[in-house]
């Protein structure tokens, strides 16, 4: 696991592997099979790390202010 996500909840880590298993899956391996049920869940899980990727950065910016 990368170090930069070791503070995160396990939740949000898991969610975050669980996204990374399907690039992985999808990019690298012709057989890599998904139902609509785990893609459902895997978009929801994609816009929520884009929602706290960006709340870091707009806090992180402001604090250059």
């Amino acid at each position: 696991m990368n170090k930069s996500l070791a503070h995160l909840p396990q939740q949000e880590r898991d969610r975050f592997d669980l996204l990374r298993q399907a690039y992985v899956g999808a990019r690298y391996h012709e057989d890599y099979k998904i139902t609509p049920q785990e893609l459902k869940y895997l978009a929801r899980c994609a816009e929520l790390l884009r929602e706290q990727v960006e709340t870091s950065c707009e806090t992180k910016m402001a604090s250059f202010v």
